[in-house]
């Protein structure tokens, strides 16, 4: 079982971080970082993942706001309509579902 590094501890306070294997659960622990991370956050992050790994789950991913999924999208080349977070029709559905 793979270690979720000490000074990442911060961002999963939902959960019990050393028994989160960043292996077995790569969405959850790359949208945590994408979403609430840091510089050194986000160089454990590059480091740790592919960058494939990076694309296929910002491309599936709806936990991203609108402040930092466009960051996300230039940064790994893709086009923000080809994503879930940042699609129009994503975006006229989130605040049916959270108004607030």
């Amino acid at each position: 079982m793979a270690k979720l590094p000490k000074h990442l501890y911060s961002l999963f306070w939902d959960t019990n971080p050393k028994d989160l294997d960043p292996d077995k659960y790569p969405k959850y622990v790359i949208e945590r970082v994408m979403e609430l991370g840091d510089i050194p956050h986000l160089r454990w992050m590059l480091k740790y993942y592919h960058r494939q790994k990076l694309k296929k789950v910002f491309l599936e991913t709806r936990n991203l706001s609108k402040r930092s999924a466009p960051f996300w999208a230039n940064f790994l080349k893709i086009d923000p309509e080809k994503t879930k977070c940042l699609s129009k029709e994503y975006q006229k559905k989130h605040p049916a579902i959270w108004p607030y």
